[in-house]
């Protein structure tokens, strides 16, 4: 490969990594906005939700294309190649995210006071506060290739595991509450959940780009 391929390949290896950063800093904060919005009973906040997620959405074609683009037109190989691909899992996983976001958004119109308890409210905001953080480290290690923060992103989700039992068996207690709320209320809490599970598998890919062994279970398509 000539200087000049090699420099233009460089360049577009450097700004699919950027691309997939930046598509990362906005579902971080879709996912603030979207428990801020759920917890406040905020229609701007819902809908400013929605609106981030037609970028994501955008952002997230750019990806895919860039990554067709520069496997047909570069042949990448070794860690080139792991980054490549690697980046194209993460885009996935953080549109997931940003659809995910959505979800939670919408549902503020969908539970009331019987639900949102006190003790509720603290523990959604507690589950949101750790997925939000989970994220953006997990999007931080992607930025530097850090593996040590990827490692630390993939044991914090024990603790998030945690919150999320912890919340159903609080929306299991709630006597009072109506069936329909109380379901929706269930599907926050997991919604919630998947996130972190989502940030375990953006983690796992900056060990595969860095060559590691060291390998998660992957999420599904939830």
């Amino acid at each position: 490969m000539g200087d000049e391929l090699r420099s233009d390949f460089h360049d577009r290896l450097a700004e699919l990594h950027r691309g997939v950063e930046a598509m990362g800093a906005d579902v971080v904060d879709m996912v603030r906005g979207a428990v801020d919005a759920l917890l406040e009973g905020d229609d701007d906040r819902v809908n400013e939700v929605e609106a981030a997620d037609v970028t994501v959405d955008a952002a997230y074609a750019r990806v895919e294309r860039d990554v067709y683009t520069i496997v047909l037109r570069q042949a990448p190989v070794a860690r080139d190649l792991r980054l490549v691909v690697a980046s194209l899992r993460v885009a996935q996983e953080l549109e997931r995210c940003g659809d995910l976001s959505c979800s939670i958004a919408r549902r503020s119109a969908r539970l009331d006071e019987s639900v949102l308890t006190p003790r509720v409210r603290l523990l959604v905001h507690e589950l949101g506060a750790e997925a939000v953080s989970m994220l953006a480290a997990a999007i931080r290690a992607y930025g530097v290739l850090d593996g040590a923060t990827a490692t630390a992103v993939v044991a914090a989700d024990t603790g998030l595991n945690a919150l999320y039992a912890e919340l159903l068996r609080e929306l299991f207690s709630l006597r009072q509450a109506a069936n329909e709320p109380l379901v929706e209320a269930g599907l926050v809490a997991r919604f919630l959940e998947r996130l972190g599970d989502h940030a375990a598998v953006i983690s796992a890919r900056v060990h595969f780009i860095n060559g590691d062994a060291f390998e998660p279970n992957d999420s599904d398509s939830g």
